[in-house]
């Protein structure tokens, strides 16, 4: 292994060599047949620190890193016969870095590297309607550490793709594997592989597409190989069956399938008709919309299916430009596995809008009526996706009770990672509710989005009409003040079907919220009650101040802050946050900027739990000519002193560059 990756090392270098006679020594070459313009040459020198320290009760890192990097970049461009069948970019880097790394007190290391790294480019008939495109890039790096130990990389990257563009017509097919090998403490070797078709047809009442893809990787390290494999067929149909417009009809088809440690399989089709039966000028409209699918989910020999049937028609009539009357009825049938669920019913709905001699009042008036029929073969009901954000001013609960706490799953909002219970968040029951918490120093990050999947007790039989009434009312003076005020009733009374322990629903909602804004300065403030039945029930309020100038020419400034309190009311947990936040931004001359941001946050409850986040980023250019020095610093802080853990990263990166020529 040794041998032949000398053997690579000596070719890499060999065809490195080439490539720099050629981009250094052909200087203008002009001729009909072969063209190379003289290099272009670019210097980087760049400097970056980074401390990135975490404690938990379980674990305890600290790590500092000084990484010194030296790089040069030579370019070149030139044809092939005249006018140009075949374009190509020649590009030659070499880099050198020093690293100066703490683990934690006292295990220090050092470690020096050198990398040179060249590609080709290349175009084939372009501006025709096929074109290729060929790509390659190679890679060699060596790194020496005060350990002596002796890391070897070599990297490759190959691809190429085909399109072709027609007026009604383009598709594009797109190949790229890409293999690295490292040699040394850490034996490595990876391969990456991946095809790519998209197809698409257009014309001016029908567009219809294909997108099909295969991915491949294979990583064998110290001894364990792993293997991964995943396909993707996506066929979607859009037709506008008649000429105006009116009927259109939607067309998808999905497939998915991954193989890794654990297979899954995901097929979904789905078909929607829309129609509007009256022209789009007329005072009375009327449109109906139905659609129809199918979803089978298979994961290491479980299934899932689920069959949705849905239909729905509007009627909507506007008077004098100031009355919208909207009735709506629907009805939905959706088979899965395990049982069925019926849907029906309708809403009627006035909205009125009247100008004022200073603004404008809006009154809304709104009722509701819905059957729900649900049969299940048992007593659970798995819900998949619940959306949830790890806001640090938020309370997290699920919606539903009766949770089998074993069954939750929290995934990322690609759902390509699952989170570990206890490392990642922690599960904790409040009031019959779950609520679900990520621990600082974890994978998840303030703002992170994810789904959470789970199973819960339910009747296996339930049949219930739901009665729902609407008000809201509002007022907009001068443009420059608005208030709104909201009001929604639910009563549902039980039509039949097993006895259960959850109680009928009997919820209500209010919300008002109210905005002052006079450009340079807004406040704003948002409240609400939340009462329910089956799910967790609330009181909140908020109030925000922001403000923001700028100063002459070159000068600006924005700061704004919010403070509020919120109550669940079923669990009796209290909490309130308050967050700080200022930017600036000052251009002293055309050639330099500085920019400034910092924020602090805050949120304390009575269970008792408080997370405090704060941090600041600031960057400066400064362009003259062909040079340009970019300088950044970064500071963040997340924790929670109650439980001890703690999260602080500091980054310092300074750049200068001289731009190609």
């Amino acid at each position: 292994m040794m041998h032949s990756l000398s053997s690579l090392s000596r070719m890499g270098r060999i065809i490195g060599l080439a490539v720099l006679v050629v981009i250094l020594g052909a200087g203008p070459v002009m001729a009909r047949v072969f063209y190379v313009t003289r290099p272009r040459v670019q210097a980087d020198l760049a400097y970056r620190f980074k401390q990135d320290k975490s404690i938990t009760p379980t674990r305890r890192k600290d790590n500092k890193e000084n990484l010194y990097t030296e790089k040069m970049t030579a370019a070149s461009r030139g044809y092939i016969f005249r006018p140009a069948i075949f374009l190509f970019d020649l590009t030659l880097a070499p880099s050198w870095g020093q690293t100066r790394a703490r683990s934690n007190p006292g295990e220090a290391a050092a470690s020096r590297s050198f990398s040179l790294d060249y590609g080709f480019d290349g175009t084939l008939l372009r501006n025709m309607p096929y074109v290729l495109n060929l790509r390659a890039n190679r890679g060699f790096s060596n790194s020496v550490s005060s350990r002596s130990l002796n890391t070897t990389q070599s990297s490759s990257s190959y691809g190429a793709d085909l399109s072709h563009y027609t007026r009604t017509n383009n598709y594009r097919l797109d190949y790229l594997t890409n293999n690295r090998t490292m040699e040394g403490f850490y034996p490595e070797t990876t391969k990456d592989a991946s095809l790519k078709f998209d197809f698409n047809h257009m014309n001016r009442r029908h567009f219809w597409s294909i997108n099909a893809s295969h991915d491949k990787n294979s990583r064998s390290s110290q001894g364990q190989t792993s293997n991964s494999a995943a396909d993707a067929l996506s066929l979607s149909d859009n037709l506008q069956i008649t000429g105006d417009r009116r009927v259109n009809l939607s067309s998808l088809f999905t497939a998915n399938r991954t193989a890794s440690q654990t297979n899954t399989t995901n097929v979904n089709v789905a078909e929607s008709l829309n129609w509007r039966h009256t022209p789009a000028k007329q005072r009375l409209q009327i449109s109906s919309h139905y659609t129809a699918g199918y979803t089978l989910n298979l994961h290491d020999g479980t299934s899932s299916e689920t069959m949705p049937l849905a239909a729905s028609v509007s009627l909507s009539h506007k008077l004098y430009d100031n009355l919208l009357s909207t009735l709506v009825g629907s009805g939905s049938y959706v088979r899965f596995t395990g049982g069925n669920e019926k849907r029906y019913g309708a809403n009627l709905a006035f909205n009125y809008i009247r100008s004022i001699p200073w603004g404008s009042i809006n009154l809304a008036l709104g009722s509701n009526y819905q059957v729900d029929d649900r049969t299940t073969t048992s007593g659970r009901i798995y819900v998949s996706d619940e959306p949830l954000v790890f806001d640090n001013t938020a309370i997290n609960l699920l919606v539903n009770k009766g949770i089998d706490l074993p069954s939750i799953h929290v995934f990322n909002a690609g759902k390509t990672i699952e989170y570990d219970r206890d490392f990642d968040y922690i599960v904790t029951l409040a009031g019959g509710f779950v609520r679900i918490n990520r621990i600082i120093g974890g994978r998840i990050k303030s703002g992170d989005r994810a789904l959470v999947s789970y199973t819960y007790d339910s009747a296996a039989s339930v049949k219930t009409a739901d009665i729902g009434r609407s008000f809201g009312a509002g007022l907009s003076l001068w443009s420059v003040f608005n208030i709104h005020y909201s009001l929604s009733l639910t009563k549902a009374d039980d039509l039949g079907g097993e006895a259960s322990t959850t109680p009928l629903a009997d919820d209500s909602n209010q919300q008002v919220t109210a905005k002052l804004d006079f450009g340079w300065s807004t406040t704003s403030f948002d409240a609400g009650k939340q009462k329910r039945v089956n799910g967790y029930s609330s009181r909140r309020w908020q109030i925000t101040q922001s403000f923001s100038k700028r100063f002459l020419a070159n000068l600006s400034l924005a700061a704004s802050g919010t403070y509020g309190r919120s109550v669940t009311l079923d669990s009796g947990i209290t909490s309130q946050n308050y967050s700080l936040n200022f930017s600036g931004g000052w251009q002293p001359s055309p050639y330099s900027m500085w920019q400034l941001e910092a924020f602090q946050t805050v949120m304390t409850t009575n269970d008792p739990l408080r997370t405090e986040s704060s941090g600041v980023d600031m960057s400066y250019v400064y362009l003259f000519r062909l040079w340009s020095l970019d300088l950044t610093y970064s500071y963040a802080l997340d924790r929670q002193p109650l439980v001890g853990s703690e999260h602080v990263s500091n980054t310092l990166n300074l750049k200068l560059s001289r731009a190609m020529r």
